[in-house]
């Protein structure tokens, strides 16, 4: 018996020691906690690791010569995705705060308008440039097997366009967009956070206490709902500038969640020991991140570190700097060393003087439209924003601005009540306000300095209005007179929001999309199924892609991998070192019967220009397919066949439609034909003159409706041939079943004699077609028939 219970009391000893062991393991584990904003925000931080661990994955391979974006090379980007996420980083303690309904209502307002604006695809320069080519898996060559599709853009760090990937392959080229959609989202959810925590704290400012001030006011208090967190930080992040990003590719917002992450790691309270170091590390990687989603956003980082270094200064090591140093250099380390083995400048273009990169001009870039001129306009440029912001401000700016002045306003107040409370040695009674009025200044100056263009200091501006929000929060518990001046002071952020929906509505945006009621009707039921750009017949003619109209790299690349892309004002430009080496490559395909295809936007107009320039370029136009798959009416592209000319030129005719007045009968017993109101004046190109040789002929050429975009129709163009003596039928050529296609056609020329005149009209009132690079021949497949310009050479 003695021998049992000495036996049970040494187990008890044994529980109890294992069990203060567990509780301070446990303790040990939540000490080295790092705190988050919101869960929304860590799976946000883990699906952009996870994309970046993807990334590396793909330049190892890329090193070793071995294959991309396999599915091994995935699950090993997932299992480092997972250490550092899941163990480096930790899962986090997240802030208990529940969403309510306004918060709720918000996220669907933001979800349908980023939706209903993604119904017409992205079509501003920068996504047809590079950002959708930026967004394919795995690292390629970009100099060599391709000449630069998408300018020296491409070479930027691309995590940005990386993180749309899987959502354009999931979801199509116009709800890809919605990753936008997700990071708005996940800001809000922050910014909701933010606010709420800040007025957590104990005394008359507390969210409790607000309660408590409104309790027994039935109805009035249950929808006073102007002092919700959720309410301000709507008015707060649905700006301008960020709702200008709906439904495009554009990658800015991307990188707001981890910036408002830093801010919250700043200006919240030192944890414990193991919880600072750990908070450090994370702090640092999101500042990467944040530098790798957008290079412009190096202007908040220095004063971001700077003061968390002041903040950690006891708890620093030289241990911890160095890991620091290597989770903030980690995201971009990978496109520094792509850019550096590709064109010899990790940065490229940037500081080309330094690096000497021969693929880039002697210079350092520098976009000189935007931003202030001299030092006059730098002082004074808070106040150009509000004044003038059509100048050197943004391609798209907006004239309503008066809340910039409500920002400046908090950022002065929060200076003036830090200096008073350091005068009465209370130095942490402002030092939230203060920290972030800080970061707003440095970094302000420092973009005015660098770039000015409004959409690289969204971040800035959302955190001045967050800034303004926690005034207008302070000011609500004072009393009625400062309740109701900062009711005026929101004023100017309640009325920005319809100001900015209505604009970005009607299409002030970055997308440049056509804005109606029937486009969007045509691009609807594309929505979910536009994931292929070209056609398989397409496909299968085109074996290079070189583009000499515009910059259209990103939608020439989603052929696949297999087909080099070559932009001709790359070559031009940024390879002139190495232009002839490139246009002889493109000749070379041309000769050995590759087939080497241009694209350039439809449009009669257009298609006009663009033989014109393929005269003075010295190429010939061969076929011609209308590209709309997936993009219908203005968007569309016009794929264009090309081969040298050796002398060729390009000829079009045009078909209009006329009246038949009956003027007497012919021998042949056909009616003659004069000139209707839509055939205009028939210019040198109207006419294909030629010789008869036979009493047949065949006719070769691409034929079509250039505004088939517009109104789809068939009709006919019918070849007329004229003697001199006689006009007559000589053949049908059918038409509008599509654009363009490759035509056909037998021509009766009995009857006729001598130099015959070919004229083409149209057989549909309304309708003009073209018949363009007709070429005659023998119909029994004999010699070519040279026309009258080719026989006087």
């Amino acid at each position: 018996m003695k021998l049992f219970k000495a036996r049970a009391g040494d187990i008890c000893k044994e529980g109890s020691v294992a069990g203060k062991a567990g509780m301070r393991r446990a303790e040990r584990d939540g000490e080295s906690v790092w705190r988050v904003s919101c869960g929304a925000f860590y799976v946000f931080f883990a699906y952009t690791i996870f994309i970046w661990c993807c990334e590396s994955a793909d330049l190892a391979c890329w090193l070793a010569g071995v294959r991309q974006a396999t599915l091994l090379s995935r699950l090993a980007a997932l299992l480092l995705a997972l250490l550092i996420a899941g163990k480096a980083a930790g899962i986090p303690k997240r802030e208990n705060v529940q969403p309510d309904r306004f918060f709720a209502l918000g996220c669907m307002a933001i979800t349908l308008f980023f939706a209903a604006k993604s119904i017409r695809p992205d079509m501003s320069y920068d996504t047809q440039n590079y950002h959708l080519l930026s967004q394919i898996p795995g690292f390629v060559d970009n100099l060599h097997y391709h000449a630069m599709p998408g300018r020296f853009q491409m070479f930027g760090f691309r995590l940005g366009d990386r993180m749309f990937y899987p959502f354009r392959l999931l979801l199509g080229l116009r709800m890809g967009t919605l990753l936008n959609a997700a990071a708005l989202l996940v800001l809000y959810r922050q910014v909701t956070v933010f606010l709420e925590w800040f007025v957590s704290g104990p005394g008359p400012g507390s969210s409790s206490a607000l309660a408590a001030a409104g309790e027994g006011k039935g109805m009035r208090a249950k929808w006073a709902f102007w002092r919700r967190p959720s309410f301000l930080a709507f008015f707060l992040v649905c700006r301008f500038e960020v709702l200008q990003e709906s439904g495009s590719y554009m990658v800015e917002l991307a990188a707001l969640p981890f910036f408002f992450e830093m801010i919250f790691l700043l200006v919240r309270e030192e944890g414990r020991k193991r919880q600072a170091r750990r908070e450090a590390v994370v702090f640092c990687l999101c500042g990467g991140l944040l530098f790798c989603l957008k290079m412009t956003n190096i202007v908040y980082l220095a004063p971001l570190i700077l003061l968390y270094l002041w903040k950690i200064r006891k708890t620093v090591s030289p241990g911890l700097f160095a890991v620091c140093l290597a989770a903030g250099a980690a995201p971009v380390c990978i496109y520094l060393i792509y850019n550096g083995i590709t064109t010899g400048n990790p940065v490229f273009p940037y500081y080309n003087t330094i690096f000497q990169s021969p693929y880039y001009f002697d210079a350092d870039f520098k976009d000189q439209r935007w931003g202030p001129q001299g030092l006059r306009e730098l002082l004074l440029w808070a106040y150009y924003m509000i004044r003038y912001p059509e100048y050197r401000l943004s391609e798209i700016y907006n004239t309503f601005n008066a809340d910039l002045a409500v920002i400046y306003l908090a950022v002065l107040g929060t200076g003036a009540a830090v200096l008073a409370a350091w005068a009465k040695r209370k130095k942490l009674l402002y030092r939230t306000e203060g920290a972030m009025a800080a970061v707003f200044v440095c970094s302000f100056a420092a973009w005015a300095k660098t770039t000015g263009h409004i959409r690289y200091f969204m971040a800035g501006i959302l955190l001045g209005g967050v800034l303004a929000a926690c005034w207008y929060l302070r000011l609500m518990r004072r009393g009625r007179a400062a309740s109701a001046a900062a009711l005026l002071l929101a004023v100017p952020f309640a009325a920005r929001v319809p100001n900015a929906v209505h604009a970005v509505w009607e299409g002030r945006e970055w997308a440049l999309r056509v804005e109606s009621r029937e486009e969007t009707r045509r691009n609807l039921p594309l929505v979910f199924r536009d994931h292929q750009l070209f056609s398989d017949s397409l496909k299968e003619r085109i074996d290079v892609f070189f583009l000499t109209w515009g910059d259209y790299g990103s939608y020439a690349r989603l052929i696949g991998e297999d087909v080099p892309v070559y932009n001709r004002y790359s070559v031009v430009s940024e390879l002139s070192s190495f232009q002839e080496a490139y246009l002889s490559e493109i000749e070379g395909y041309m000769r050995g019967g590759k087939g080497v295809y241009d694209l350039f936007p439809q449009g009669r107009g257009t298609l006009e220009e663009y033989l014109e320039w393929m005269n003075d370029a010295g190429w010939y136009v061969w076929d011609l397919e209308y590209v709309d798959t997936i993009l219908k009416g203005p968007q569309s592209y016009t794929a264009a066949g090309l081969r040298m000319a050796d002398g060729q030129k390009n000829t079009w005719y045009q078909a209009g439609f006329e009246e038949e007045q009956e003027s007497g009968d012919g021998e042949d017993g056909n009616l003659m034909q004069t000139g209707g109101d839509e055939a205009g004046e028939r210019g040198e190109q109207d006419v294909l003159r030629f010789t008869k040789s036979g009493d047949a002929c065949r006719l070769e050429a691409i034929a079509g409706d250039p505004d088939y975009w517009m109104l789809p129709f068939p009709f006919e163009i019918i070849v007329m041939a004229d003697d001199g003596r006689r006009v007559k039928e000589a053949g049908v050529i059918p038409v509008g079943a599509k654009e363009y296609e490759r035509a056909e056609v037998i021509l009766d020329l009995s009857g006729l004699e001598g130099d015959i005149e070919l004229t083409f009209k149209s057989s549909q009132e309304g309708k003009i077609g073209i018949v363009i690079n007709p070429a005659l021949s023998h119909p029994d497949g004999g010699g070519y028939i040279p026309d009258e310009e080719e026989r006087n050479g």
